[in-house]
């Protein structure tokens, strides 16, 4: 079927990146302009914030719960820790 057909089906490409630093922001720049969702872990708490704004939800990679929930969501994953 057609995507109009298949709602849900195509949903947007979903990247988790374990350890969101310089490399992961240039990659999610492009990554977002393309109507893709990134996720990913940080330590500092002030990237985590500073990142939220730009519809990049980082969670503190020592909160197991909270990575679980992220990966769940994940197309992608990549790892750069």
């Amino acid at each position: 079927p057609a995507e109009s057909e298949a709602p849900g089906l195509m949903s947007a490409p979903t990247l988790f990146v374990f350890g969101y630093g310089y490399v992961a922001a240039a990659l999610a720049k492009l990554l977002l302009a393309e109507g893709a969702r990134v996720l990913g872990t940080a330590r500092d708490p002030l990237k985590r914030q500073a990142c939220a704004p730009l519809g990049i939800h980082l969670v503190d990679f020592a909160d197991a719960a909270a990575v679980a929930a992220a990966l769940a969501e994940a197309t992608h994953v990549l790892c750069l820790i």
